[in-house]
């Protein structure tokens, strides 16, 4: 009952985690972080990915 209870808080944020990482991809894109600090912008990218694969599953109604 616990376990099932963290995975569902785990996977609802990484659901709601991978919504606004792209907007903030984005962002260093526009800005040109990305020459500045080229592994902050690949971490945020494999960040999103992970979010988005953990937080697949997630449905707030369940």
């Amino acid at each position: 009952m616990i376990v099932e209870t963290i995975v569902a808080v785990f996977q609802g944020v990484a659901f709601w985690a991978s919504i606004p990482l792209p907007l903030v991809i984005a962002a260093t894109l526009a800005t040109n972080v990305v020459a500045a600090q080229p592994l902050l912008v690949s971490g945020l990218v494999v960040l999103n990915i992970v979010c988005a694969v953990l937080g697949h599953n997630y449905s707030p109604n369940a």
